[in-house]
């Protein structure tokens, strides 16, 4: 932490049950500058808000990948999920139980027991994809496919949003809540 300037006590008061009240000057800044900010107290702007040199960059378009071991032959851009056995396998919005256990987009391939790299956040690129068009929802389907539309609403199904469609090829990967359906 830096060099910061102490912490000056302007006046301070007891009220009726005997509480003691500060009025303190706490210096703050207004803009970050990096790490050297680390533990500065914010001040908002003359608007009320945060300036947006505080915010963490990237957002959900800041990719994250795990490797995980593929329990079935998985191919790439595909929603997987992981299972009791700590294995990854096609998420299928017919199997509930995936409705809780779905983590990502795989973003390789692997054979049974190979190593598979999953997406779980951020902006996934795919000639492949060919979406309709931006802003709209994708969904999970059935076998890890990804759909443009929700799934039909059956009994023993969910409906598991993915992420936002940003181009023809590329989404937001933000996986949302499960909705469980009943028909």
């Amino acid at each position: 932490m830096a060099n910061r300037p102490p912490i000056t006590v302007r006046t301070f008061q007891l009220d009726n049950a005997k509480n003691l009240y500060f009025e303190v000057d706490v210096p703050a800044i207004s803009v970050s500058s990096g790490p050297p900010s680390a533990g500065d107290f914010i001040q908002l702007g003359p608007d009320g808000k945060i300036d947006p040199s505080f915010l963490p960059t990237g957002g959900s378009t800041q990719a994250v990948v795990l490797t995980l071991t593929a329990g079935e032959t998985i191919n790439a851009y595909r929603a997987i999920s992981v299972h009791s056995d700590g294995l990854a396998y096609y998420a299928d919005y017919t199997v509930v139980a995936d409705a809780d256990r779905t983590v990502g987009i795989s973003v390789s391939s692997a054979l049974a027991g190979g190593q598979v790299q999953v997406q779980v956040r951020g902006e996934v690129d795919n000639v492949g994809f060919n979406f309709l068009a931006n802003g709209v929802t994708i969904y999970l389907g059935s076998t890890g496919l990804i759909l443009q539309t929700p799934p039909p609403d059956a009994p023993g199904t969910f409906s598991l949003p993915l992420g936002i469609v940003i181009s023809a090829s590329r989404l937001d990967l933000q996986i949302g809540l499960p909705i469980i359906l009943t028909g």
